[in-house]
C-alpha cells in the first residue's frame, strides 16, 4: 500500500487536538500531536519532518507565527496551515509572508480542512504546477478539466478524482486498499469487495481510449495467481480489454511477487489467452524486477501460444536492465527462444530509464575510444 501522508498538529488544546486526530485518521492520513510549538521544533529539528503541519496561532510561550517562522528556517519546503480564532487581516498576511499555504478560521468544517490539506500536498506532488501534461493528455487543476487536441475529455468527479491520483503516483505501484482510501475516505467499508474500483477503471480507460490513447498498461492482481483463481484473472484482464478497445493492452504480471516460475508462466497463459497485446515482467519499481530466469520462462510461454493460435503477443522487461551489456543478453534471449521477428519494436521493448545513461556513455566511447567522465555521464 502506499504510504500514508503524515501529518503533525501542533495545538495547545487537548480537545482540538484529538478531534483533529482522529477525523483526519478516518480521512487516511497518519496523524502526530504536541501541544507546543517547541515540541514541534524539536521533532523537526531531530530529523521527524511531517508531510504536512497543522499549526495553531494563538499557543502560550511560543506562539503559531514565531513557530512558522523557525520552521521555515530549518525547512523551507514544509507544508503548512495555519489555525486560529482571529482572522485578524495582519496576523493572515504575516503567515502567508514567512511560507504558510492556507490559513483558516475557526470554527471550521473538517471536510474544509481535509479538502485544503489534499489539494495542497496534490499540487506539491506536480510541482506546484496547476496545469499537468503527459503526452497528448492535459490535465487543469485549477478548473478540473482533462482535454486532449480533440477536445475535452467528460469524465465523473470520481474518474477524474481517479486519473489525478494515478498522475500523482506515476511509476508507483498502488493497491486498490489505497485507491479507496485516498477516493472515498472513510465513507467505504474496508471489508467490502472493490468491484466499483473496476467499474470506474474500466470507465475512465475506455473514455480516454475513445480520446486517442495509443497504449494502455494494466496491473494484475496477484491475489488471484497465490490463490490459483485463474478464471477471476482471465475476466480481470478480459475485461481490461474491452475498456482499452483498439488500444495496445500490455499486461504487467509483477514476476517478483509471484513467487515461482510456475506462477509466471501460468499467469503469462492467462494474459494471452484473455487478449494482452504485451506481457510485461513488472513495472520496475518493485524490488525484484526483469531477471534472466523469469524473461526465459515468459518467452518459452510467447512461443507455445504462438504455435497453438498463430497469434504473436509481444515481450517487454522492465526494471534492473542498467547496461549496454545486459540489455545484449536479453536481445540474445529473444533471438534463441523467439527469432529474429521478435526482436522488432512491435514485439520487443525495453524497460529503459536506467539504460539509457550507459547507452550514452558507450556511445561516447565508441566515437572517442575514451569513457566519458562521471560528471558528464554518471554511472546509474
Amino acid at each position: 500500500m502506499a504510504a500514508k501522508e503524515k501529518i503533525l498538529v501542533v495545538d495547545d488544546e487537548p480537545s482540538i487536538r484529538k478531534y483533529l486526530q482522529t477525523l483526519l485518521e478516518v480521512d487516511g492520513f497518519e496523524v502526530e500531536t504536541v501541544n507546543s510549538g517547541k515540541e514541534a521544533l524539536d521533532k523537526v529539528n531531530k530529523g521527524e519532518r511531517p508531510d504536512f503541519v497543522i499549526l495553531d496561532v494563538l499557543m502560550p510561550e511560543k506562539n503559531g507565527i514565531e513557530t512558522l517562522k523557525e520552521l521555515m528556517q530549518i525547512d523551507r519546503s514544509l507544508n503548512v496551515i495555519m489555525l486560529s480564532c482571529s482572522n485578524e487581516v495582519t496576523t493572515v498576511v504575516e503567515a502567508i509572508r514567512l511560507g504558510a499555504l492556507d490559513y483558516l478560521t475557526k470554527p471550521f468544517h473538517l471536510p474544509e480542512l481535509s479538502a485544503r490539506v489534499a489539494a495542497i500536498l496534490r499540487r506539491k506532488s506536480f510541482d506546484g504546477k496547476n496545469r499537468i501534461v503527459l503526452g497528448e493528455l492535459t490535465l487543469d487543476l485549477h478548473d478540473k478539466i482533462v482535454k486532449t487536441a480533440a477536445g475535452v475529455i467528460d469524465l465523473t468527479r470520481k474518474e477524474y478524482e481517479l486519473l489525478v491520483y494515478f498522475m500523482g503516483n506515476k511509476n508507483r505501484v498502488v493497491t486498490k486498499e489505497a485507491i479507496v482510501e485516498h477516493l472515498w475516505g472513510g465513507d467505504i467499508d474496508m471489508s467490502d469487495n472493490y468491484d466499483f474500483i473496476y467499474t470506474h477503471m474500466k470507465n475512465l480507460r475506455r473514455k480516454l481510449v475513445e480520446a486517442g490513447a495509443q497504449d494502455i498498461d494494466v496491473v494484475i492482481t496477484r491475489a488471484h495467481v497465490f490463490g490459483g483463481r485463474w478464471q477471476e484473472l482471465y475476466d480481470e484482464i478480459a475485461a481490461f480489454k474491452q475498456a482499452s478497445g483498439p488500444a495496445h493492452m500490455k499486461v504487467i504480471l509483477g514476476t517478483g511477487d509471484l513467487l515461482t516460475l510456475r506462477n509466471v508462466a501460468r499467469a503469462s497463459f492467462v494474459a494471452m489467452m484473455a487478449g494482452a497485446d504485451f506481457i510485461k515482467t513488472s513495472t520496475g519499481k518493485e524490488p525484484t524486477n526483469a531477471t534472466l530466469p523469469v524473461g526465459f520462462v515468459m518467452t518459452r510461454a510467447i512461443r507455445e501460444y504462438a504455435q497453438e493460435t498463430g497469434m504473436a503477443v509481444g515481450f517487454k522487461p522492465a526494471g534492473g536492465i542498467r547496461t549496454a551489456k545486459q540489455s545484449i543478453e536479453w536481445l540474445a534471449l529473444m533471438k534463441e527462444e523467439l527469432g529474429v521477428s521478435w526482436m522488432k519494436a512491435e514485439l520487443f521493448r525495453f524497460g529503459a530509464s536506467g539504460l539509457l545513461n550507459d547507452i550514452e556513455r558507450q556511445l561516447e566511447h565508441h566515437a572517442t575510444g575514451r569513457y566519458s567522465a562521471d560528471y558528464r555521464h554518471p554511472i546509474a
